[in-house]
């Protein structure tokens, strides 16, 4: 093992260094021997003994045949090693494929349980991800909507909307908040908020944004409805003090 060579032993008697306690089988009366390190790919990985070999196995071309014989053991034996390791590897590739899926289930679920507008793109404005909400609003499916362009399937626009800030998120790396107004019939609408945020890279450039689309239109109702009464309350106190001095 430490050489990597063979050794031969035609007469265990004339050799001093051959401990039978340790090279031989208990009970066993050896004459000779003949050892090879089992070798692959310049790896050793053990060795094998022949005890009291024929003398035709340790003349001549013996020893080299039987060399050839090792080398092909160490070949099985390391193909069979690696291919328990790759065993043990591919049972632990499918742990954790079945932890990433339970956990992209479980993300899935809760991307599309939002009562927000939810969707993701990249900087080509594709879509990567898209929550149910927002695709219920669209009319179309989630898996419809994904490798698609935003403005394009979204909003029927050919080129990004007016007002996008999703470039400046790419560009600066930081959150950016506009309204857009969706008009309805009947001079309806509904006010949305629109947030991106970027989605930033290991060197810290953002490869990608995610936008939440949120209806303020009852909240912009309040604050107009808050803003009225505080004219209509300035305008009472005008008029009562007008009526205090006449």
């Amino acid at each position: 093992i430490q050489t990597g060579e063979s050794i031969v032993i035609g007469d265990i008697g004339a050799d001093a260094e051959l401990n039978l306690t340790l090279d031989a089988a208990p009970g066993l009366e050896v004459k000779s021997l003949l050892c090879a390190p089992l070798t692959s790919n310049s790896r050793v990985l053990g060795a094998l003994m022949l005890i009291n070999p024929a003398p035709a196995q340790i003349e001549g071309d013996g020893v080299q045949l039987y060399k050839i014989l090792v080398d092909a053991l160490a070949g099985y034996t390391l193909n069979n090693r690696e291919l328990q390791a790759l065993k043990i590897a591919n049972a632990s590739l499918e742990a954790s494929l079945w932890e990433l899926m339970n956990s992209r289930n479980t993300l899935r679920s809760l991307f599309d349980s939002l009562p927000t507008s939810v969707y993701i793109i990249d900087r080509s404005y594709t879509m990567i991800a898209v929550n149910m909400h927002r695709s219920t609003r669209a009319g179309i499916k989630p898996q419809q909507l994904v490798g698609k362009k935003c403005h394009e399937k979204l909003y029927n626009r050919s080129a990004p909307c007016p007002g996008c800030r999703v470039a400046e998120t790419l560009a600066l790396g930081t959150n950016t908040t506009r309204t857009s107004r969706e008009w309805l019939n009947n001079d309806q609408y509904i006010e949305w908020e629109i947030t991106s945020f970027p989605i930033q890279e290991k060197n810290n450039v953002p490869h990608q944004v995610i936008l939440f689309e949120e209806d303020i239109t009852e909240k912009r109702n309040l604050e107009n409805n808050v803003i009225q009464s505080e004219k209509l309350a300035a305008v009472g106190q005008l008029a009562a003090g007008l009526a205090h001095e006449i």
